[in-house]
């Protein structure tokens, strides 16, 4: 049992362009790899991890769907695509 004067600590809260920032950077990507209309596996991997964060972070599926510039059926195959 935790006393009562604990608090947890504040959860860090990023912007859905530094989460983009931040996935680009570790896929060796640019954001507009992520953001635009490019197939490529690479592209997509990136994109799915981006989706993910997004989710995590307690953002809607419209929400990810507006930032990434996809529909928001998309962004919830993604979903479960990307487990």
């Amino acid at each position: 049992m935790l006393p009562r004067w604990y608090r947890p600590p504040a959860l860090t809260r990023y912007t859905g362009r530094e989460i983009i920032a931040r996935v680009a950077k570790l896929h060796d990507l640019t954001p507009e790899d992520i953001t635009g209309p490019s197939r490529l596996a690479e592209h997509c991997e990136a994109r799915f991890h981006v989706m993910r964060e997004l989710r995590a972070s307690g953002w809607s599926v419209s929400a990810i769907g507006r930032m990434l510039n996809r529909d928001h059926t998309t962004i919830v195959h993604g979903l479960r695509r990307a487990g």
